[in-house]
């Protein structure tokens, strides 16, 4: 069968577009972004990408599907790709000047944002776009977990709320494989033409080069679950006394 025609109905506005115009217009990350102490060179970065920054916030309020025009080339999509975890990557660095000054909800909130703006966008993606889905909501998740114990109870529960608002858009691991396998059937076919296509798919067929992909991708998803159970149940905890120690993001 030849390809299908990828001119389907885009949400209006696309939290999708927002993350990729966000990442085309911030200016590149400093080298220690995610290491660096000095919130006043920071600071200078974002106030140098306040409206990309502005736009990755939008995404927050807005519908979400992975955009693929007919004539996109799997380059094009790497790049695309590229530019979704850049800005994943500016909210990170608003996060961790907010917990460098210790203004921890503040960082939350950032990191709130990463996480679930990360998460869904996945939605109507292709396997690349799945697994680098998983790796920015895993930031957020991850800077979330460690931030959790100075958080205010108000806040954990906002929090844990925003988390699991978005199980009810989810499916179950093997209803992803089979939409995702789909797609990328489809994918191939319109990268090599019909015939050469659907050729390459009968040959690698059951071969561990054509499962280890959907393997890891499974393995993936697993961990993702399995952090946002942890986060949940730490945000469900009470907040910590003012002598306990807590642990800062990195």
């Amino acid at each position: 069968n030849a390809p299908g025609s990828r001119n389907v109905s885009y949400p209006s506005p696309n939290g999708f577009d927002s993350v990729v115009e966000a990442g085309q217009k911030m200016t590149p990350l400093p080298m220690d972004f995610d290491s660096s102490q000095d919130t006043v060179a920071l600071q200078t970065y974002l106030d140098a990408n306040v409206d990309a920054l502005s736009l990755f916030g939008q995404a927050m309020d807005q519908e979400c599907m992975v955009r693929m025009p007919d004539s996109q080339t799997m380059d094009q999509a790497y790049e695309q790709l590229g530019g979704t975890r850049n800005a994943s990557r500016l909210m990170y660095v608003k996060a961790r000047v907010a917990e460098l000054e210790g203004r921890s909800v503040d960082a939350a909130d950032a990191l709130v944002k990463i996480a679930v703006v990360g998460r869904r966008l996945a939605n109507g993606g292709l396997l690349i776009h799945q697994l680098m889905s998983v790796a920015i909501e895993r930031q957020g998740l991850e800077g979330l977990m460690q931030l959790a114990p100075k958080l205010p109870a108000d806040e954990k529960i906002r929090l844990a709320k925003l988390i699991q608002a978005e199980d009810k858009h989810d499916v179950d691991i093997d209803a992803k494989i089979q939409a995702i396998t789909f797609r990328e059937h489809d994918n191939v076919k319109r990268e090599s033409g019909t015939f050469a296509g659907t050729y390459m798919i009968w040959m690698l067929g059951d071969t561990d080069f054509a499962k280890q992909p959907y393997d890891q991708f499974r393995l993936e998803q697993e961990t993702i679950q399995s952090q946002r159970s942890e986060l949940l149940d730490l945000l469900s905890q009470p907040p910590a006394t003012s002598g306990t120690p807590t642990p800062s993001f990195q």
